[in-house]
């Protein structure tokens, strides 16, 4: 049994019951104000955006739908992508809906301690880093493979050498600040969508008998 009230909030927790006020009235700016502890924010609209699009895109797309049309068919893969989709936007549009009952700064880290238990935010905290810990590494060796797949056979190029590329840009970008972050993210993930966009049309041209 939380230690909370149903509706996440403590009695003499003054400081989030005068902000949920507020935050009818729209203001609620104070919860992500930088003397709070929070970080600065410089990220705009338009890089907003660009990065949920984008996010949406991995490198599954480039590396491991061959392999998945090629096991389940055309017909499989539609029908599972389509069922993952609509299962991520129940997930969404939950996380929608927690995001405005408590705007805290910590997103779903927070609020876990706030519904349930500080315990509960510790682990998922927790498993939030071991999850990125064990994504970039294999964010990086996709990338090595998808290089090597465009490369002559008989080209000996060092498979590590693009992960390290990598790994300087990612220190880079994150020495540099979020503004940065947000300008090549933003420039980045229009790249990617262009990208896909000339891989699908290279597609139907080919199945077409074009090329």
């Amino acid at each position: 049994m939380s230690k909370y009230d149903y509706d996440g909030y403590d009695d003499t927790d003054t400081y989030e019951l005068n902000q949920m006020q507020d935050h009818g009235n729209g203001s609620h700016d104070a919860l992500m104000d930088v003397s709070q502890g929070g970080l600065k924010r410089d990220l705009r609209l338009r890089h907003m955006v660009m990065i949920a699009i984008a996010g949406t895109i991995g490198t599954g797309l480039f590396l491991t739908s061959g392999s998945t049309i090629a096991t389940a068919g055309p017909g499989g893969a539609l029908l599972a992508y389509v069922i993952i989709g609509i299962w991520l936007i129940f997930v969404c549009q939950a996380i929608g809906e927690i995001a405005t009952l408590l705007p805290l700064p910590g997103a779903f880290n927070a609020w876990g301690g706030r519904v349930f238990d500080e315990a509960f935010s510790f682990q998922m905290t927790w498993m939030y880093c071991i999850n990125w810990a064990l994504t970039i590494p294999a964010q990086l060796s996709a990338s090595s493979l998808i290089v090597s797949f465009w490369l002559p056979a008989d080209t000996k190029f060092p498979p590590w050498v693009v992960p390290l590329i990598i790994i300087v840009l990612m220190v880079f970008i994150n020495i540099a600040g979020v503004k940065t972050y947000g300008e090549l993210e933003y420039w980045f993930s229009i790249l990617k969508i262009v990208t896909i966009i000339i891989f699908i049309a290279c597609g139907i041209l080919v199945d077409a008998g074009a090329i």
